[in-house]
């Protein structure tokens, strides 16, 4: 035996195959490193924390989550990491179990430095695995944020509320979830089974009283029905887009030239997109996300300021407040137009002195709007308190809970989304899901925990407009919600399995989870993709739709 050769234990058996040509593999999950890709575990995948089936994995929580709840996992090597996939044909059946058959060898979990060595990416984990030569870890092909840090109890806490599940312990009071999902049920039975977002009966207390207390006499908290199919509502979504789009990119330049905006034509164009959003949130949301590439600034805020009016319109609030909402998320960092775009779009981390030049953004916008003159207070204030959290950490003023108002606690979680999903020049995006989670995870503490959820509920866990990869291995782009079944929306298939574009893309609903097949696919969402992660045209013609002439 040559000296190249590594020796194998007498129990191995021979595989059928070479380990180069398969692309399914059964691992041990005590060998699993960062980057492998999950494709199904040794057990329901309900029985275990994780929302999203199919994953790779890319933190040391996942990979110890892993290991206490599975004896071995299918590992996908065509959607692992080039780094993570070699290693595993490097170590051999050692270790691996075929993904066509029995086992080859069922080995045990190593030692604790060794399982340290995997969760850590170090090369230990090659050696207490076999002789066979070792391998680098893989390496991160993105910056990674150090902001973001989610935790097996969030992933479980956040599946309960797709699920609509009440947490362990909890009763089905009115400020419950069970409570607010039982209020649900009831809301929908009484509006005649239309299919609406919930609205004013799904809200705590207290802050359905202080919604109630901010709307003008005469105006009440709704229930908004879905008036209108998506497709039917796009032209208006499009039209009204484009009009923010254009008035917006309009008043930022006002700005950089130093002259002071008007704001008029704006709040016209806020009350369109209040109008379309109304109803029908998934078609203006389906047109805000057409594009992937870098936002200017102004079409960050005409996005922020969507989902705001989306959130304004899940919590029931009136046509009039959807657009003060829309307002808000649209000028809240109007005042960054006057700091040096150097600073902005600084890649690393800001030092002590340059954060504190950004945190002056919230005091010029202000400034500026104000010498405009004739912006609502309410919109004024939400603009002035959208950096401020629940815990006093925020500024301008460190403004503490039960100090903030509710636009400025809203426009808290709409911003920090959009600036966990969008490019930026110091991170890269987040796929929604994990976005959101992030949110979930910061609520009571940070942001609002209430309005999270309401959130969530108002853009879906997989929003309008955003990519996902499916089970088996297929792009597509999510064209619309279903609320009663959040994590089975109405899809667009843009490539085949091994990503080549589909001549003609098809639009197809996802079966409801209890009928998905935990094997095969299409048929289910696997995660969502982080925006720019993958080039595809999203607006690929349909077999429905004629060819553009």
């Amino acid at each position: 035996m040559s000296p190249e050769t590594p020796t194998r234990p007498r129990t191995e058996r021979q595989h059928a195959r070479p380990l180069s040509s398969q692309r399914r593999l059964r691992v041990a999950a005590a060998h699993l490193r960062l980057g492998m890709f999950v494709s199904d575990l040794d057990r329901p995948w309900s029985d275990t924390p994780f929302l999203i089936h199919g994953f790779a994995i890319d933190s040391k929580i996942e990979l110890s989550t892993l290991r206490r709840y599975c004896r071995h996992v299918h590992v996908d090597l065509e959607r692992s990491t080039q780094e993570s996939a070699d290693l595993l044909r490097a170590i051999g059946p050692l270790g691996l179990e075929s993904g066509d058959g029995a086992p080859d060898t069922l080995t045990d979990a190593p030692d604790e430095p060794a399982a340290a060595a995997a969760a850590d990416g170090g090369d230990t984990q090659a050696q207490a695995a076999g002789d066979g030569p070792r391998a680098r870890a893989p390496a991160r092909t993105f910056r990674a944020r150090s902001d973001v840090h989610i935790s097996r109890d969030t992933r479980r806490r956040f599946r309960e509320l797709v699920d609509g599940r009440p947490p362990e312990g909890a009763r089905a009071g009115p400020d419950t979830l069970a409570g607010r999902a039982l209020g649900r049920i009831r809301g929908l039975f009484g509006a005649g089974g239309e299919r609406a977002r919930a609205g004013a009966v799904t809200l705590p207390r207290a802050l359905r009283e202080e919604l109630v207390a901010s709307l003008p006499a005469g105006e009440r908290l709704r229930a908004w029905p879905v008036r209108h199919g998506a497709r039917e509502e796009m032209p208006r979504a499009r039209q009204a887009h484009a009009r923010a789009e254009k008035t917006l990119g309009a008043l930022f330049e006002q700005v950089r030239a130093g002259n002071a905006p008007r704001l008029d034509q704006l709040e016209v164009d806020a009350r369109h997109l209040a109008d379309s959003m109304a109803d029908n949130p998934d078609a203006l949301l389906w047109v805000s996300h057409l594009r992937d590439e870098l936002l200017s600034a102004h079409q960050q805020g005409l996005r922020v300021g969507l989902y705001m009016a989306a959130l304004a319109r899940r919590l029931g609030l009136p046509r009039e407040a959807m657009a003060q909402a829309a307002m808000v998320g649209m000028l809240a960092d109007i005042g960054k137009t006057r700091l040096p775009r150097a600073l902005l779009e600084k890649p690393g981390m800001l030092n002590p002195a340059e954060y504190g030049i950004v945190k002056e953004h919230v005091r010029l916008g202000l400034d500026l709007l104000g010498a405009a003159g004739g912006l609502a207070a309410g919109v004024a204030r939400g603009i002035a308190e959208h950096h401020e959290r629940l815990d006093g950490s925020g500024y301008p003023k460190g403004l503490g809970d039960g100090a903030i108002g509710a636009f400025g606690r809203m426009a808290a979680i709409a911003d920090s989304y959009a600036g966990l999903t969008m490019p930026r020049a110091y991170a890269s995006p987040l796929a929604p899901q994990d976005a959101l989670m992030n949110l979930f995870q910061w609520g009571g503490s940070s942001f609002d925990a209430a309005l999270v959820e309401e959130f969530v509920r108002a853009i879906g866990v997989f929003p309008v407009g955003t990519l996902v990869e499916l089970s088996g291995g297929e792009v597509a782009v999510v064209r619309e919600q279903d609320p009663q079944r959040p994590l089975s929306p109405r899809i667009r298939l843009l490539t085949w399995p091994d990503r080549r574009p589909l001549a003609v893309s098809l639009e197809v609903d996802l079966p409801p989870r209890a009928r998905q097949d935990a094997t095969s696919g299409p048929g289910r969402i696997a995660r969502g993709l982080a925006s720019g992660s993958v080039r595809i045209n999203r607006t690929a013609r349909t077999s429905e739709e004629p060819s553009a002439r």
